[in-house]
Formats: C-alpha cells, structure tokens, sequence
C-alpha cells in the first residue's frame, strides 16, 4: 500500500512473537563501535537513512540485526545493488574496509512484532510494500514503524523476511524499549570477522558468491619507472 498513511484506529494490537533468550544475532557494523551498541543517529524523515529507524518524530536508537551471518550480510551489503549484464554484483572495497561482522546474544527474552507472513502484515493494513519497499521509500516505511511502536508499547522490535535472503529472517531493535536492569544483548564469544583482513574479505567473498555478488579486488598501483 505505497503512498498510504497508517491508519488512525487499529482493531486489534499487531501480532508479535517472542525472541527466546540465548538467541544469537548477527550484524555487521563499523569498526569502532561494539557489537552491541545502537545506532542513535535519527535518520531524515523523508530522505537517506534504513527501513526502519528513528527519525526526528521518534527518535529512538536501532540496530538491526539476523539469525543467520548470510543474512545479515545480505541485508547490508547488496541493498540496491542490480545485476548488469548477466555479470556479479559488484561491491566496491570502501564499504566494507571499516567494517565487522560480529554476534550478540539476547539475555532475555525480547517481544518483537511480526511481519512475517501476509496475515501478520493484513493485521496491520499492510502488505509486503511494507517490508519489500525500495530505499526511495523508506520515509513511508519509516513512518509506519513509528505507528506500530505505538500500538504496541512493549514491543522491543520488528521482525519481518529479509528481501535480500529470503526465506530468512531480519530483525530490528529500539534501544528505549529494552529497559532497565541486566544488559538484554551481550557478545555471544564468536571471534568478529574483519573485513579489513585478508582472511575476512575471503570469508565476505565466499559468503557472497551464492549470491552472485563479491567484493571489487584491489586496485594495483603503478610504480614510476
């Protein structure tokens, strides 16, 4: 339903499901920070920014994350990228120089709503514009991720089927709904994978090969004679 409004009155909360503790995540991220931390930047309301992220009308952090490391490498690596000419989708070598692949554990259980299949997104108004929508419309995405954080007040997250690795799952989480007391997200103890190093970017090169998508090689500097 691209273009619409969320509606004003939902007949009923959306549907959510829980995420057990001891689940573990992955994401990629920069280098300097830790795998935990949330990303407090709001994003424009109506320009740049992810699917689902806090935005100056409700400006709550985020960091998005997947079960499965393919996923999470998916999601953030081969956004808009298209196939040309029957040829791999081709990842330029500064988008990944500072990055990390990294695992988090949940230490309780988490209460997400679920986009997942088309009843949960109808319980909702929505179709899968909502989680399948190009970038240029994620100001409208944005919005209606703003709408379900109010329905639904002790819903710590979003989890929906990642466009880029179907027919896996991508989540997302509002740091203001976590609350007090222990940490709900911890590293999980897995080594993080730096793409900076060679063994990284070939562990990043054969993940994305399936995908018929691989980092662009060094470019060889000549030397004066």
């Amino acid at each position: 339903m691209p273009g619409e409004a969320p509606p004003k009155v939902f007949e009923s909360p959306p549907r959510a499901t829980l995420l057990p503790a001891g689940t573990v995540l992955w994401r990629i991220h920069h280098r300097q920070y830790g795998p935990c931390e949330f990303n407090p930047t709001a994003a424009d309301r109506h320009f740049g920014g992810g699917r689902f992220d806090g935005t100056p009308d409700d400006p709550y952090p985020y960091l998005y994350a997947a079960v499965q490391r393919s996923t999470a490498v998916a999601e953030r690596l081969l956004r808009g990228r298209q196939f040309g000419g029957g040829q791999r989708r081709m990842i330029e070598r500064s988008s990944v120089r500072d990055r990390v692949l990294s695992a988090l554990e949940t230490t309780r259980e988490l209460r997400l709503i679920t986009l997942v299949s088309a009843t949960d997104l109808a319980a909702v108004y929505q179709d899968d514009w909502l989680v399948q929508a190009d970038e240029p419309e994620y100001g409208r995405t944005r919005r209606w991720a703003h709408r379900l954080r109010r329905e639904d007040p002790a819903a710590a997250g979003l989890v929906w089927q990642s466009r880029r690795d179907r027919p896996n799952e991508a989540v997302v989480l509002f740091a203001d709904r976590l609350g007090p007391g222990p940490r709900p997200l911890v590293p999980a103890g897995y080594q993080p994978v730096d793409f900076a190093e060679p063994a990284g970017l070939a562990w990043l090169n054969a993940t994305l090969k399936p995908y018929r998508a691989c980092v662009e090689p060094a470019r060889s500097v000549a030397l004066p004679a």
